[in-house]
């Protein structure tokens, strides 16, 4: 179905932006990608507090695999991990995107859930460095286990 702007007049035009906002702002338009992730693990000495720190998930060129890593807008998935607690760091939830041109905020992220376990990008703490975007979610886990196969789907604007 076509809408035709012009059969409402232009006293209609501040109504539909107010709508289209309201759409994106809730995932109307979001686009959901599906991947599988397969779990690596490792173990390394923690630089506070000299504690070994486990790793498992996925990390591109450090551990596990992802398929397919690629997003709609271009992007790229690099890490969905989850990240052992030590003496100065609680545990975690990691999920790292690269390829953006500018910052997309927390908001690109709706949500992401790996092992039946959901996360939404408005409770996460947020970084952008370089073309490159991190959710973290600390206290959490997916619960990731060497070698494990999970299914994953990432919700994003």
């Amino acid at each position: 179905m076509k809408l035709d702007i012009k059969s409402f007049g232009q006293s209609a035009l501040p109504a539909v932006i107010g709508l289209m906002a309201f759409a994106l702002s809730e995932g109307v338009f979001a686009d959901t990608t599906a991947g599988t992730l397969k779990a690596g693990s490792v173990r390394v000495i923690d630089i506070c507090g000299n504690q070994p720190e486990q790793f498992s998930g996925y990390s591109a060129g450090f551990i596990g695999s992802y398929s397919p890593t690629g997003l709609t807008g271009g992007e790229t998935v690099v890490t969905i991990m989850d990240t052992g607690a030590t003496t100065c760091f609680p545990s975690s939830i990691q999920f790292g995107v690269s390829g953006f041109t500018s910052n997309p905020g927390t908001t690109w992220l709706t949500s992401i859930t790996c092992n039946g376990i959901e996360k939404t990008g408005s409770t996460a703490s947020f970084t952008y460095n370089s073309g490159t975007a991190t959710w973290k979610w600390d206290n959490e886990s997916f619960g990731f286990v060497l070698d494990d196969t999970y299914s994953c789907s990432i919700v994003y604007s």
